[in-house]
């Protein structure tokens, strides 16, 4: 049963990660926006997103604590992502989190800050983001700030380098926090 659940994991993550960074392809060929994914100074930009995906992890691991839900817009949303999204990793190895992580990265950052912030701006770019990461208001609330943390980076930088290598990090650090370290509820 876990194999059949980890494979149907990393299939839907290849689906529609993979779907993801297709439509920015083809967008960006049709509307000829040039995606930038390299860096002229790499291991800069990797200290940089390294420091820059910190405050985003703390404010993820702090939503789940018990503190927040003393909010119950908050424990709503702890409810949720631990029963659902903790669920659908539990099966899958670390080595299928980071490949899921590092798909996620790619093709979310190329869709919503290579060709969505680049065609209709920062703002527009971070509430699609948040929308598509609907789980919960909370959630929508929390998407949409990472959106618009992403979307300043890669203004910043004018690179897609720093804000993949951060989105990244932080879906890694999530998940491996929600796969070891919180209980099933």
């Amino acid at each position: 049963m876990e194999a059949i659940e980890r494979r149907r994991v990393v299939v839907l993550a290849i689906v529609v990660e993979g779907g993801l960074l297709l439509l920015a392809a083809v967008l960006s060929g049709r509307l000829r926006i040039e995606l930038v994914f390299g860096s002229e100074h790499p291991l800069r930009d990797c200290l940089l997103a390294l420091a820059w995906t910190i405050p985003p992890v703390a404010v993820f691991i702090l939503s789940l604590s018990d503190r927040a839900m003393s909010l119950s817009f908050m424990a709503k949303m702890r409810q949720f992502v631990i029963q659902h999204i903790r669920t659908m990793f539990i099966d899958t190895t670390l080595v299928d989190i980071v490949f899921i992580c590092m798909l996620a990265g790619a093709s979310e950052e190329a869709l919503f800050r290579g060709i969505i912030q680049a065609k209709f701006g920062i703002i527009w770019a971070s509430v699609v983001f948040g929308l598509l990461h609907f789980i919960s208001p909370a959630y929508f609330v929390f998407a949409t700030a990472m959106g618009l943390y992403l979307g300043w980076v890669f203004a910043m930088y004018e690179s897609l380098f720093v804000p993949i290598l951060i989105h990244f990090l932080y879906d890694l650090g999530a998940i491996v926090y929600l796969k070891y370290y919180i209980k099933g509820e």
